[in-house]
This record gives structure tokens, sequence and C-alpha cells, in this order.
């Protein structure tokens, strides 16, 4: 009996950047040997986690 592979579902998700903001994370992902994709990925994620907690903290004004 052959095994069936199972689908692992990545969807994807695009946005754009300013030329300066992608040129930063492209210059990011260079110095740590890592993919652009990487790189968003985690900013997004750490993000999501910490949503709520940004959402209650005051800013802090310039």
């Amino acid at each position: 009996m052959v095994e069936e592979k199972k689908r692992i579902f990545k969807p994807t998700l695009e946005t754009k950047l300013i030329r300066e903001d992608f040129n930063r994370v492209e210059a990011l992902a260079r110095a740590e040997g890592r993919t652009k994709s990487e790189i968003v990925r985690e900013a997004l994620l750490w993000y999501l986690d910490h949503k709520a907690e940004l959402a209650n903290k005051p800013r802090e004004t310039e």
C-alpha cells in the first residue's frame, strides 16, 4: 500500500512596502543570512504575539 503524503497548507500573504523599508528588510536578511520572507514572517508573528501588550501601552512622544 502506498502511503499518501499529507498536504501542508501554507497560504501566501502579499504586501507592498516603500523602497526604503524594502531596502531595510533586504539589508537585514543579507546581514543575517536569511531570506526576506523569514525576516517578515518573524516580524509579523512577533507583532501578533505582542499586539495586546502594545495596544495597552501608552505611546511615547518624540
